[in-house]
């Protein structure tokens, strides 16, 4: 182990810290309620990866053979809809996107390279929360901000469009 400086000494005083010690400090520094929550996403974690992972394979075969066509239809059906504008989808006009929030579709997409479902629902999250986000970069004259009616018309786009 080699020791680095730490960032939490004064400027006068220089220790030299391990890495053990730099991590002991910050654990130190969290609150019950952090522990618990870094515990449980352990947890949770672990769980997945020692149940999901060794069932996958077959959760995806029994899926595509039981819905494996209405898969196809709705795919056939979501190709259909990307041809349609934004309005189309009930986005208003003063709150449609100048980059078809090719940014957010472009994430979405990449939820599909995720293997753990709290991994997908975390970036669904953080997709989500990317949405109205990048509607006050696109529009930063606007006064309102997204509610859940303006916010699921978006949504549907992005999702048609990913």
């Amino acid at each position: 182990e080699s020791p680095v400086d730490s960032p939490l000494d004064s400027p006068r005083e220089t220790k030299q810290l391990t890495l053990e010690d730099e991590i002991q400090i910050a654990f130190d520094r969290l609150t019950e309620d952090e522990m618990r929550i870094i515990t449980r996403s352990a947890i949770r974690k672990q769980v997945e990866i020692e149940v999901y992972i060794p069932a996958a394979a077959r959760i995806t075969k029994v899926l595509e053979l039981s819905f494996g066509r209405l898969e196809q239809q709705l795919n056939h059906k979501i190709n259909f809809l990307k041809n349609f504008p934004q309005v189309f989808f009930g986005i208003p006009k003063n709150q449609i996107s100048p980059s078809n929030w090719d940014d957010i579709v472009t994430s979405l997409r990449g939820l599909r390279s995720k293997t753990l479902p709290h991994d997908r629902l975390e970036s669904l999250l953080d997709i989500s929360k990317d949405i109205p986000k990048l509607f006050q970069k696109e529009h930063p004259d606007s006064d309102k901000p997204l509610g859940a009616d303006e916010f699921l018309p978006i949504f549907i786009y992005i999702v048609v469009h990913s």
